[in-house]
């Protein structure tokens, strides 16, 4: 509030030609309100997503994902990047730690889309990350796309092609971090929780097996009831050894008690133990890893008994020649054998 000086009203004053002197008068004033609009910025940080990677503490990219997603958990793994180019866009990924049941569910809202800032929809997960990664949270926040976006400009667009496969090469990036942990348990919880995914994508996503593939685990019979990645199983393969060995089941009691891993135990032959019924659809699809190709060994086909019987021909001789202290006989046979 403040007064103002107001003019007086020209009936009320007096002049000279009324035979009075003229008396000096006072200006009236009143008091008038004004009103005035004072903007005060309340919040000057930026999006975390638009933030360097370099600025952002893990503190901050879980509390941003809590309350963005309305978790309790922290997340297993977060990836912050930012794609420049042809098609440019900021992102941020999350694997939950907590598990998602339903692996056929295409409506999960969990990728948040913005375009220059602006919250657009969460109900795109499906144009920016196929199923098999639906578990997967996050924002991106595009340049490119219009304001106006919706699902049919998104399935049709150039620009969400190449999102896409970027999105997804860093989601997997993000999963191979966790699998190269110090600590195994971080990726046998994760394993738990989304083994099942992984196992989906090796059916429905071709291009990018080679990308799957070293992030599977399975049982074998060798490995005292530890899951083992395929990397683990070449890398302990016999030099002789030209295939993946594997035998389904429906627990691994009875896989480890199938009488067709008699042969193979001989021989020193490590077997896939597969108990879970996505297991052996997924090796199918696969078809191979690093060269070697996958062989069920109940299978009629399957020609090991000729192996088994040089070894222990081989054996049995050595065995003679040695009783015989026949030692050069015995070198020159072992020559002949190999």
């Amino acid at each position: 509030k403040r007064e103002v000086e107001v003019d007086e009203d020209p009936a009320e004053v007096k002049t000279e030609g009324d035979g009075e002197p003229k008396k000096e008068v006072k200006k009236k004033t009143k008091t008038v309100v004004e009103k005035y609009w004072d903007w005060e910025l309340t919040n000057e940080t930026q999006p975390i997503w638009l933030r360097t990677p370099k600025e952002v503490s893990t503190e901050e990219y879980n509390e941003f994902y809590k309350k963005t997603f309305n978790e309790y958990l922290d997340p297993l793994a977060s990836s912050h990047f930012t794609t420049e180019g042809e098609v440019e866009f900021r992102s941020i990924l999350y694997v939950p730690a907590t598990k998602k049941e339903d692996i056929t569910d295409r409506k999960t809202k969990n990728i948040r889309l913005y375009v220059k800032r602006v919250f657009i929809s969460d109900d795109f997960d499906g144009e920016l990350f196929p199923r098999y990664l639906s578990f997967v949270k996050g924002v991106v926040d595009s340049n490119d796309l219009p304001l106006n976006v919706s699902r049919e400009i998104l399935q049709e667009s150039r620009i969400v092609r190449i999102m896409r496969k970027r999105l997804v090469r860093k989601a997997f990036d993000m999963i191979l971090g966790i699998s190269c942990s110090e600590n195994r348990d971080d990726y046998e919880a994760f394993w738990e929780n989304y083994g099942k995914f992984l196992k989906l994508g090796c059916m429905e996503d071709k291009e990018n097996h080679k990308r799957i593939a070293p992030l599977l685990r399975f049982f074998s019979s060798q490995s005292n009831e530890e899951l083992i990645s395929l990397d683990e199983y070449v890398e302990s393969m016999k030099p002789e050894q030209k295939a993946i060995y594997y035998i389904a089941g429906d627990s691994l009691s009875s896989a480890k008690n199938a009488p067709f891993l008699e042969k193979l135990n001989e021989m020193g032959y490590e077997v896939l133990l597969l108990i879970d019924p996505m297991d052996e659809v997924s090796l199918t699809n696969l078809n191979s890893y690093k060269d070697k190709s996958f062989v069920d060994i109940s299978k009629e086909d399957l020609d090991l008994g000729m192996h088994v019987n040089i070894r222990t021909l081989f054996l049995n001789i050595l065995l003679l020649l040695t009783e015989l202290n026949f030692e050069n006989r015995s070198c020159g046979a072992y020559s002949i054998l190999m």
